[in-house]
């Protein structure tokens, strides 16, 4: 053959090849979108007996009327604590027993289907514990093994803190896994489903990325974890010390891996445990990490959070504790369209938010601004600000 007639035919090859590569390469526009305070809807909750910052738990609500509430976890009162959207004001909240025949336990999260199907998780209970108002038990749905004979992990948590919420989708109910002790990283699955009416449980085939070993995963700080969101067909993972995100298709058990490096940290820092508390909240304040992700079902969106760590300065040592659970130093977000492209990333000022006390809104992403090194703080005040999509010009 020739080779100006085998030329054409080569390219025809090529072009043949590239149309059936399933690898898509994803766009990294970060400087087209950033995410702006919207001044007019600021939201304060009073701070009062019911309320204090160190939360594990909130989530909006809505009732079937269309009123929005704001809930939060109470672990002094054991209880959800139920705010008016609107004007901050508290309304009730919902006690749980620990103990006795309608006992939870000591409640480390939950879920609000709607004001009469209420999904509990505690440590103490080896699965959900289903509540209405009032905090009687309506049913407890058992851990138990799935269909590969493997033991659901007790001690999940459905919590905001780091955000990995209850699912119900198609009456099954997903909750994620974490390796233990006496498990293999590799042989855990992220998420099972839970299907009440057979009473089985289902293992979702992805699996941990293997970013550490077993030996590792008890060593470090922080410790390994991940946030995981729902947009009605697909969960998306955000792992902790891994720059992709992963997208696992329910209904095929497809699954994507999607560059989302924050141009705001060269290298994810994590640390050998060594010490006490304090010297472990000082590690995490100066760690860089990647944190929650949330979906924005109103602008058809994601909000990764990426922690940037730095050295701390020395007169705010001895506050090691409050300034980690008020926001530690410093976050990005990185904004993902619907495609998964980055299409932004937003630098927050230091010592001024706090990432894991952050929720999707109609209005915007309300984050609170409730640092104690914040000038504006008020001890008497849950103070959140609203950001809105502004498109760079």
């Amino acid at each position: 053959m020739k080779i100006k007639e085998f030329f054409p035919i080569l390219l025809l090859f090529i072009f043949i090849f590239s149309c059936k590569n399933p690898n898509k390469k994803y766009k990294d526009s970060s400087n087209n979108y950033d995410l702006e305070i919207s001044t007019n809807n600021d939201l304060k909750i009073p701070i009062n007996e019911n309320t204090a910052f160190r939360f594990s738990a909130l989530f909006p609500y809505y009732d079937k009327s269309g009123k929005e509430y704001l809930t939060f976890s109470s672990s002094a009162n054991n209880s959800i604590l139920f705010y008016d959207f609107e004007t901050g004001k508290y309304l009730f909240d919902i006690k749980l027993d620990l103990e006795g025949p309608n006992g939870v336990g000591r409640m480390n999260g939950y879920h609000i289907e709607d004001l009469n199907n209420i999904y509990i998780t505690s440590y103490q209970k080896l699965g959900l514990v289903k509540v209405d108002t009032t905090g009687t038990t309506k049913q407890f749905i058992k851990y138990g093994k799935t269909n590969n004979d493997y033991n659901v992990v007790p001690s999940y948590t459905s919590t905001s803190f780091d955000y990995k919420p209850i699912i119900i989708n198609n009456n099954l109910i997903y909750i994620a896994q974490i390796p233990t002790q006496f498990s293999d990283i590799a042989e855990t699955p992220v998420s099972v489903a839970i299907d009440t009416s057979s009473n089985t449980i289902k293992e979702l085939p992805f699996r941990f990325p293997n970013l550490i070993t077993d030996e590792e995963l008890f060593t470090l700080i922080p410790v390994p974890d991940f946030s995981r969101d729902f947009n009605g067909k697909q969960f998306i993972y955000s792992f902790n010390m891994d720059e992709n995100i992963y997208i696992t298709d329910i209904e095929t058990d497809k699954e994507i891996k999607v560059p989302t490096k924050s141009k705001y940290i060269n290298k994810l820092k994590f640390s050998k445990r060594i010490g006490e508390r304090s010297t472990t909240h000082k590690t995490l304040i100066e760690s860089s990490y990647y944190e929650n992700l949330l979906y924005d079902n109103y602008r058809d969106v994601y909000y990764r959070f990426a922690r940037i760590g730095g050295e701390l300065p020395s007169e705010y040592k001895s506050q090691c504790s409050e300034i980690f659970f008020s926001g530690s130093i410093q976050f990005s977000v990185i904004i993902l369209d619907k495609d998964f492209n980055i299409i932004g990333e937003t630098l927050f000022p230091k010592f001024t938010y706090n990432p894991t006390v952050a929720f999707v809104h109609k209005n915007g992403l309300y984050i609170s601004d409730s640092h104690i090194l914040n000038p504006s703080f008020d001890e008497n005040i849950l103070s959140f600000k609203c950001f809105t999509l502004k498109k760079n010009k």
